[in-house]
């Protein structure tokens, strides 16, 4: 009677094996790396691009991001949105850019694609308590969402993603076996 078929190395030592591993194991390191945390915001927006129009993708995010002078007493304030067309996702509040005095900030918001449609976003800085005499600042964002349904994008992602890590797994494994079923 032969010996047994020993997958791991023709000496048994196991080194075939551990290349094989090491192999498999950058491969899913690789895939992963393919497949980002796609709720991550894609784009930044700042003063320069006011009055642009902007096309979201599904599940994508995005930033606004505008300098402002709170020491002295000016303050950014969102003046109008459609609700049903972007969710406000985080309103990330003011950012002290120095530790000087009077020194500016950056107000941050994240927005997200809620439903299909367009809407413009619009943000004025501002003394809150004085009303619209004292506007120094007004940015707008026109934005149309693609999105109809966020739960409609994840089926075509959860068949991509199994397809991708599944199918190479299985067959590195074959590989590993060297082919045999025991």
């Amino acid at each position: 009677m032969g010996k047994d078929y020993d997958y791991y190395s023709k000496d048994g030592s196991g080194v075939i094996a551990t290349k094989k591993i090491l192999i498999l194991l950058v491969c899913m390191i690789f895939i992963s790396s393919i497949f980002h945390n796609v709720s991550a915001v894609e784009r930044i927006y700042t003063i320069e691009d006011s009055n642009s129009n902007v096309t979201i993708n599904p599940g994508e995010k995005f930033n606004i991001s505008l300098e402002g002078h709170p020491s002295c007493g000016y303050v950014w304030d969102i003046r109008s949105s459609n609700s049903s067309v972007l969710r406000l996702v985080d309103e990330g509040g003011w950012v002290l850019n120095f530790s000087v005095p009077g020194s500016s900030g950056i107000y941050n918001w994240t927005y997200e694609g809620h439903t299909k449609g367009t809407t413009t976003l619009t943000f004025v800085e501002w003394h809150s308590w004085v009303g619209n005499d004292s506007i120094i600042n007004i940015f707008t964002l026109n934005v149309t969402s693609n999105v109809e349904n966020s739960t409609n994008i994840l089926w075509p992602i959860i068949i991509v993603v199994t397809i991708i890590v599944v199918v190479p797994t299985v067959v590195i494994i074959k590989w590993m076996k060297g082919g045999r079923d025991k």
